[in-house]
């Protein structure tokens, strides 16, 4: 009784939240990065927010997940308000949405609000809902991506501390961390991004790139660094800091990450408006540039913000020789060369400074002419989106007075050293790539030990690396159950039906009609069903209640939020079924069938 509670409570509890992983965008989305000379060293997408849409311009921020849009502002040239919007829709304090981040509370009106902080102290708190998203594009400007259904706070306001907010064309934060509440969990697959801001010291200073989706051509070329998980933000290690060839006299330990300490390590946050370094790594900066410009009979000026200044412009400097600075990672070799007109920026109207200030936090200026590449394939966008903490929660969780967890249940890793000959079935629970590591050769070996043994993998998530090899292992596997919810347009809300398959039954389409007056509000309609799972198109005809005598194309695969599959042994074909985990199937389709 135990084991099959717990499974259905994993299983609920996974689908709900892979659900908000998809989105409608099914192209790359390529959209310019702005500057505007007034807001400071930090950089915007234009971003059109409702119907009918409105321009909104948001600071790009790694270092936060959540986006948000200002409210009625009179100094600002575009105002969005959710109430004017066709497409906005409130988070109501009941969905579970409004409980999965501490920065969500209940307001007023049944409505659940967000108040969020930021480093500088600065901070924004407002409602929380869905609208679509138009990305502005370099090919046709005209024509914005459109994303559907982005989780966002509306109404913003701003504290007082928020220095951009005094510019005009600041309309909010377009927030891309890893953590779930991200936009980052809109992209499709695979969830990539990469950005390449331009020189601010250099006459086109007006904008760089920002792209969601897949790198074009070959990744070989590619230099890499791990993203450290287990934390909101992005943070990466620092292995040395050299100058013209010549590493600094750094402790390497300055830029170590303690694992769970969030505060070591280095940040990457294209929301700070400098380059941030330890206290230790800075003194060394700061003095190999000195020394530098004193050979070169730069005036030195004091300044209120006590920075390394010089008098000038950075026009003065274009001529002459100065060393580069390099960054280099851990990982895969990657490594940031910075020229002078990088590591130096015009902070001031008649002087110059070195674009580096003192913390752990990895900022914005020396990643100018750079192209970073966020590949979150196999990153887990944070605890609380998938259950890669799966072990931990069975190993800790309260399994009752009758020995269940001792008698029927062993729990471990995955790999051939776990499969014990005691153990009749394997269950893997949400397997995934992590960081540079595919976990496909400890699937198979783990499958090859387990013979005749049955092994089911929920809600697996391998689509990340290792494509050969992949494809090679599924080839062994037949789907067993799906359970899809159909939306309307990409988002959570509103259900217009339900796709199910359970072998050896076909796929079933149900579409959802209200029934206010029901104890249950609503009951599903079997419409068709079907030998082969059906596409976009299948599904739209038979919700229109339209006969398609065509096929006209497969069109891309529906997204799964929530597959089993079952390994067709090679030496025969016994299957294996589990109960149903959904009280959603049990109280609403007309029927379920199992074996």
């Amino acid at each position: 009784m135990y084991s099959n509670e717990t499974f259905q409570y994993i299983l609920e509890t996974n689908h709900k939240f892979l659900t908000l992983k998809f989105a409608e965008a099914k192209y790359i989305v390529e959209t310019p990065m702005i500057h505007f000379s007034t807001a400071g060293l930090v950089y915007f997408l234009n971003v059109s927010v409702g119907n009918p849409a409105v321009p909104q311009y948001l600071l790009i921020d790694t270092g936060s997940s959540l986006t948000w849009v200002s409210g009625r502002d009179p100094r600002k040239q575009y105002v969005y308000d959710p109430y004017e919007s066709d497409t906005f829709m409130f988070i109501g304090c009941s969905d579970p949405k409004c409980t999965s981040n501490s920065i969500f509370t209940c307001h007023e009106q049944n409505k659940c609000g967000y108040t969020t902080s930021y480093g500088d102290g600065s901070g924004s708190s407002g409602l929380l809902g869905y609208d679509d998203f138009g990305f502005v594009k370099y090919s046709d400007p005209d024509n914005p991506s459109m994303v559907k259904g982005v989780f966002f706070g509306a109404l913003g306001n701003i504290s007082s501390d928020m220095k951009v907010d005094n510019d005009p064309q600041f309309n909010g934060i377009l927030g891309i961390g890893p953590e779930t509440i991200s936009l980052v969990s809109h992209l499709p697959e695979p969830k990539l991004f990469r950005y390449c801001a331009a020189n601010l010291s250099s006459p086109n200073e007006s904008q760089g790139y920002f792209f969601f989706g897949e790198l074009e051509g070959d990744y070989d070329d590619v230099q890499t660094t791990p993203i450290i998980q287990g934390y909101d933000q992005y943070i990466v290690e620092i292995i040395s800091i050299c100058l013209d060839g010549v590493c600094l006299e750094i402790d390497p330990s300055i830029f170590k990450n303690i694992q769970g300490n969030a505060y070591t390590g280095v940040l990457i946050d294209t929301g700070s408006v400098l380059s941030y370094l330890a206290d230790g790594a800075y003194d060394a900066v700061e003095q190999a540039v000195a020394k530098i410009m004193e050979s070169k009979n730069k005036k030195k000026v004091q300044n209120e913000a006590s920075r390394l200044c010089y008098e000038g412009y950075m026009n003065d400097l274009v001529h002459e020789y100065y060393p580069t600075l390099t960054i280099n990672f851990s990982g895969g070799g990657a490594k940031m060369i910075i020229t002078h007109t990088e590591y130096l920026v015009q902070y001031f109207r008649n002087a110059y400074c070195l674009a580096f200030g003192k913390a752990s936090e990895f900022g914005e200026i020396y990643k100018n002419r750079t192209m970073i590449v966020c590949d979150l394939q196999g990153y887990p966008l944070n605890k609380r989106a998938q259950l890669a903490g799966t072990r931990k929660i069975l190993e800790f969780m309260d399994w009752g007075d009758y020995g269940a967890m001792g008698t029927f249940i062993s729990i471990g890793a995955i790999g051939a050293k776990e499969v014990a000959e005691e153990i009749d079935l394997f269950i893997l629970v949400a397997p995934q790539n992590a960081v540079g590591n595919c976990i496909i050769g400890d699937l198979q070996a783990m499958t090859d030990a387990a013979g005749k043994r049955p092994v089911i993998l929920i809600n697996p998530e391998l689509k990340t690396m290792g494509r050969d090899k992949r494809l090679e292992y599924a080839e062994k596997y037949e789907n067993w159950y799906l359970f899809r919810l159909l939306y309307e347009a990409g988002s959570q809300y509103p259900i217009v039906g339900v796709l199910r398959m359970s072998y050896p039954s076909p796929y079933e389409l149900f579409k959802r009609v209200n029934e206010p007056e029901s104890p249950q509000k609503e009951r599903y309609v079997m419409l068709s069903s079907f030998t082969e799972r059906p596409d976009g198109d299948d599904i739209n005809y038979a919700l229109q209640g339209k006969t398609r005598y065509k096929k006209e194309s497969s069109g891309p695969p529906l997204a799964e939020c929530t597959i089993f599959k079952y390994l067709a042994n090679i030496h025969g074909h016994s299957l294996f079924f589990l109960p149903s985990f959904s009280k959603f199937i049990e109280e609403r389709l007309p029927y379920t069938s199992y074996v």
